[in-house]
């Protein structure tokens, strides 16, 4: 079995904050800003964490109304990335193994120093190279893809 570390959601690299450590040590996983035109339709300022609040206090006020990236998808157990490099990784990974995501937090204690910490892990069942299927099959194979987990998850 293999494993593929993947450092996911929002940094200081990449957005400009942390997700959040809860007072009760529990924390939000909050998205990495979308760069590109997408048909996502959720914002930032809408968006509300695993504990019903709003997530908009833990973000710079500047992406409130941007689009979150969401990937890895959690709802749907799907990541992808077309960096040359990653794909190139995630291509020869084998059903049984393991994606390993892990995310900065902030401590809710700011004396306490912010880490490193997984968040959470796929074990694959299939990869799906889209760069080898014709773009006209993505759409149908998206949506498959989405029944099979709502099959699931029932």
């Amino acid at each position: 079995m293999k494993s593929l570390l993947l450092r996911v959601g929002i940094d200081k690299g990449c957005g400009g904050c942390l997700a959040p450590i809860l007072r009760d040590g529990s924390f939000e996983y909050i998205p990495i800003p979308e760069e590109q035109a997408t048909t996502e339709d959720r914002l930032y300022k809408t968006l509300h964490g695993r504990h019903q609040q709003s997530l908009s206090p833990y973000l710079p006020r500047r992406l409130h109304s941007k689009v979150p990236h969401y990937d890895p998808e959690f709802e749907t157990f799907t990541y992808g990335d077309p960096a040359r490099n990653k794909s190139r990784q995630l291509s020869k990974l084998l059903p049984g193994d393991l994606l390993v995501f892990y995310t900065g937090l902030e401590p809710h204690d700011k004396e306490d120093l912010s880490r490193l910490f997984i968040i959470g892990y796929f074990t694959i069942a299939r990869i799906h190279d889209f760069t080898r299927l014709p773009e006209f099959t993505w759409e149908s194979l998206s949506r498959r893809l989405e029944k099979k987990e709502a099959e699931v998850s029932e």
